[in-house]
């Protein structure tokens, strides 16, 4: 059983896994909340044209409130997925989970791979029984993509919701559906990238033209042009760092595009960041050699105006012929302190984190990787089972064999003290279920209801501004008890313990723009107390909260430091913001809980700002407490 377990464990760390964490502004198309669970609704994505489509997939909703977690928000309990042809005079259904209930965990993907090439132009998803909230029930995907080799050819297409519409606010919109933004992350697997992508020099303002683009060898009909955000590891750490406010992409045969084509325009509004997913237009066949992107307004990304990618993707014949291939630009940034920005870093296969796969084999690997982990925990609760058996076999035997009562009466002590263990950790996971379930279905409910009535039209600015506090508390709230949920369900490690702290920063600092080291780069998994757990989180979050809330910084720097001799954990949070006097700091008790904790795990707290200069703090912990 353990060596299964291993093996599951080590066929798991090859495969993509979902983040779960919306980095965008889009969330996906929500319907309104129904009184009753089996108000039929649906959504349609029209792809223009009748095409032969291999694979749906529907993604979901990743929703950061307690009262979710595990959950696929607003997922339908009961439905269906059909695809109509050009004149709607033949559908075909090719998923029916209408005859009980459907159960969508873990944020991963519903898949629908056709067994047979499949023509179509509409394709429905009916909810037949919606997902409860409360006491109401809704319905809310992310996405809808339907694939021809690894294409997406739901990109960018119309969509159209019945009988009414739904929610048009707060990043949801019916249009959400096809834009290719999903909690889910980019299509990659874990294998560090050797580079951050390409960036251009930067600019003194918004209105300064950058253009980067690739020489594909040789012309080629090009069906779809995909764009990988930039998301650096050794950088300002922004998803979607330097993706352009405005833009277009055009192909042409000739490299100075006096005779190009123009393939896509945002506008003249500012285009949505698209966080860490990816972007993709529809070229049509058309014949080029060359694929540019010109940035005609760049985005105000900490201090300066910046244009980047991750990767640039070119498709023909189901195939991605920018790779390896040659690349031009407007200019280069060029700074030896950051040397994983290259030219060929646009090309290379990685985008700014991990290495890039095709969107079938992206599904296919989130779907091995849903039932590995289906079958690692059926096997851990098996393996903790017989564990409890062998024990208590083991006792028997040992206290059944005569003459040797002193090992009867030891092994009585380990049984018993391994129960004890066995009961408190029952009664930890006990608290945390207690809390996650009871607290945390509070605060999501104060958080859906106050939502819900954000939505109500002729509300008064006081009243509008009372909800919208009230909504961010309960987010707030609830994201802090996520945080004490996951500090006593299980045991943590070090490692982990780094890790969380780096998803806090992402998720506190995600409109700063901010960059975050940790030293050295691989943290060993060497047990941690929950009290030094603890205080390192809470020390951290106060820090990361004041500056969110008060420091009105434009960049935050964070370095986590762990000693050549694994003994003590050092932060260091700097900031640009507007500093204060720490002498004079009286009111509240943040900067006397900082340094309560700082001694409590028998380190230290300094501190060093001043009224426009920003701030700058230290903390250490020993780990040994």
């Amino acid at each position: 059983m353990e060596a299964e377990i291993e093996t599951l464990r080590q066929l798991s760390r090859g495969l993509p896994e979902p983040e779960r964490f919306n980095r965008s502004e889009s969330m996906g198309y929500h319907s309104r909340q129904f009184d009753s669970p089996d108000e039929v609704r649906w959504v349609e994505v029209d792809l223009k044209k009748e095409q032969e489509i291999d694979w749906i997939a529907i993604l979901p909703i990743f929703v950061e409130i307690p009262l979710f977690e595990g959950q696929s928000y607003g997922f339908p309990v009961r439905f269906k997925i059909e695809v109509f042809n050009e004149d709607r005079s033949q559908s075909l259904l090719v998923a029916d989970r209408s005859a009980e209930d459907y159960r969508h965990t873990e944020g991963y993907p519903f898949g629908v791979r056709l067994p047979e090439t499949v023509r179509g132009r509409y394709i429905r998803m009916t909810s037949l029984a919606h997902f409860k909230v409360m006491e109401h029930w809704v319905f809310a995907i992310s996405e809808i993509m339907a694939l021809r080799g690894p294409i997406n050819l739901a990109a960018g297409c119309p969509v159209e919701v019945g009988p009414t519409l739904g929610i048009q606010m707060m990043g949801w919109s019916r249009d959400n559906l096809t834009d290719f933004q999903s909690p889910l992350g980019p299509p990659s697997v874990p294998d560090f990238s050797p580079t951050n992508g390409f960036l251009c020099q930067h600019a003194p303002g918004p209105e300064v033209l950058k253009w980067m683009q690739v020489d594909l060898g040789e012309s080629v009909p090009v069906d779809a042009i995909r764009l990988l955000p930039s998301r650096p590891t050794d950088y300002v750490d922004i998803p979607g760092l330097g993706f352009p406010a405005r833009f277009k992409i055009e192909i042409g045969n000739r490299p100075d595009f006096q005779t190009g084509q123009l393939i896509f325009d945002s506008g003249p509004d500012a285009h949505p960041n698209p966080g860490d997913n990816p972007f993709e237009v529809p070229a049509g066949g058309k014949e080029a050699r060359y694929v540019r992107i010109t940035a005609t307004e760049l985005r105000y990304q900490g201090t300066l105006y910046s244009f980047s990618l991750g990767e640039l993707q070119v498709y023909s014949g189901g195939e991605n012929v920018a790779r390896d291939k040659v690349v031009s630009a407007s200019d280069v940034f060029d700074n030896p302190r950051f040397p994983r920005w290259k030219l060929s870093g646009l090309v290379d296969g990685y985008n700014s984190q991990n290495r890039l796969v095709e969107l079938p084999d992206w599904l296919a690997g989130l779907e091995q990787r849903r039932q590995l982990n289906a079958r690692l925990l059926q096997l851990e609760e098996e393996r903790e089972r017989k564990g409890e058996t062998i024990v208590v076999f083991a006792t028997a035997g040992t206290l059944a064999v005569s003459g040797i009562l002193v090992v009867g009466a030891l092994g009585f002590s380990i049984s018993y003290r391994r129960k004890k263990s066995k009961e408190t950790e029952v009664l930890r996971r006990q608290i945390a279920r207690d809390l996650h379930d009871d607290i945390g279905g509070d605060l999501g409910g104060i958080f859906i209801l106050s939502e819900g009535a954000l939505q109500q039209e002729g509300l008064s600015s006081d009243i509008r501004e009372d909800l919208q506090d009230i909504y961010d508390i309960a987010k707030d709230s609830g994201e802090a008890m996520r945080d004490i949920v996951w500090l006593i369900r299980d045991e943590r490690n070090l490692e982990e313990l780094v890790l969380h702290l780096r998803g806090t920063a992402h998720l506190q600092l995600r409109k700063i723009p901010h960059t975050c080291e940790v030293q050295p780069k691989t943290i060993p998994s060497r047990p941690v107390s929950l009290k030094v757990r603890r205080h390192v989180l809470f020390s951290f979050k106060e820090v990361l909260t004041n500056i969110r809330k008060h420091a009105e910084a434009r960049h935050v720097e964070i370095k986590i430091e762990l000693s050549a001799t694994q003994s003590s954990l050092k932060l260091r949070i700097v900031d640009d913001g507007k500093g204060f006097d720490p002498d004079r700091e009286t009111t509240g008790q943040g900067l006397k809980n900082l340094r309560r904790r700082c001694q409590a795990l028998k380190g230290n707290c300094e501190i060093l700002s001043k009224p426009g200069n920003g701030t700058r703090i230290d903390l250490s912990f020993s780990l040994k407490v």
